[in-house]
């Protein structure tokens, strides 16, 4: 896999995307109140509690990401390490870099929840959708 400014650009973007699906389900869910069963709100509110496991599949999904670059741009410094004129060191440092990022993904997607919507902010993690720690609904 080649790292380049493109391919690192368009990394950025992807996470800046899920992390406003984070954040807009995250406010929908706040402001949203329970409309009765015979309406489109209904069904539009069965749709963003489902959401809540979309999120905790993209929340495995940055852990195991995460740890995958992490392991991956360990080989790439060994590769380095023993063919310094091949492989540039930025390769792995940039995939060390995305990895630490992947992992702490989730916990940024949190501290962004309560700074923009206080008590109510959401987050998916390993046990379910949960609140922000010290906040109560």
């Amino acid at each position: 896999m080649k790292l380049n400014t493109k391919s690192m650009a368009k990394a950025a973007v992807y996470m800046a995307v899920a992390a406003g699906f984070f954040t807009m389900a995250a406010y929908a869910d706040a402001v949203i109140p329970s409309p009765p069963t015979n309406s489109m709100g209904y069904v539009a509110a069965t749709v963003l509690g489902s959401l809540g496991n979309v999120a905790q599949v993209i929340s495995a999904v940055s852990y195991l990401a995460g740890f995958g670059f992490t392991i991956a741009s360990f080989f790439k410094l060994k590769q380095h390490k023993d063919n310094p004129q091949q492989i540039p060191v930025t390769n792995g440092l940039a995939m060390l870099a995305i990895g630490a990022a992947l992992i702490f993904a989730p916990s940024v997607f949190q501290m962004v929840g309560a700074t923009l919507f206080g008590d109510t902010a959401k987050t998916a993690g390993v046990e379910g959708i949960t609140t922000v720690p010290g906040q109560t609904n």
